[in-house]
């Protein structure tokens, strides 16, 4: 279901456009659980001869993600449906370029600080990963993800709280 949801079979197919356009020596890290290995995920991978080139570090505990997000080129976030998309929050928090489906909440919570793509299409996968590894687009990426980060912190999410049940009162 994560899997699934989480959309990581087109992001392994766009990373392989990717690779094939590029010709660059670049690895993919899946971070998450792999729904106890019924996803096919090794099946494919092997398929598009990546099984070097992608590896899973599965569940990584929370106190970790910041070294996880600092060592990434990119975050890439293709998923088909979220609650709110902590983890762009969290790699814009570190400085580290995101690209993310243009679907659920995900626009509204990356702003103009992240390169979005249709997630049902891998090869707009794959060129957003392409534009978000140019050094010029990387740079305004890290900037403006440091900037709309700023923006989510507990300190704003009470204010926020508090105005709305302030104004569902009235």
């Amino acid at each position: 279901m994560w899997v699934r949801r989480k959309n990581i079979p087109r992001l392994i197919e766009a990373f392989r456009i990717y690779l094939q356009a590029e010709k660059e020596d670049r690895e993919l890290v899946l971070v998450g659980p792999q729904d106890g290995g019924e996803t096919g995920i090794e099946a494919l991978l092997a398929d598009l001869d990546l099984t070097k080139r992608v590896r899973s570090l599965a569940y990584v505990p929370d106190e970790d993600m910041p070294s996880i997000y600092a060592a990434a080129d990119v975050l890439a976030m293709p998923s088909l449906g979220e609650g709110f998309g902590l983890p762009i929050v969290e790699a814009m928090a570190s400085g580290t370029p995101v690209i993310a489906s243009n679907v659920s909440c995900l626009p509204e919570v990356a702003g103009d600080a992240a390169l979005f793509f249709n997630p049902n299409e891998p090869a707009d996968i794959a060129h957003a990963m392409k534009l978000a590894t140019h050094p010029e687009t990387r740079r305004y990426l890290k900037e403006s993800g440091l900037k709309r980060a700023q923006l989510f912190t507990w300190e704003n999410t009470a204010r926020e709280t508090e105005k709305l049940y302030a104004d569902a009162l009235k």
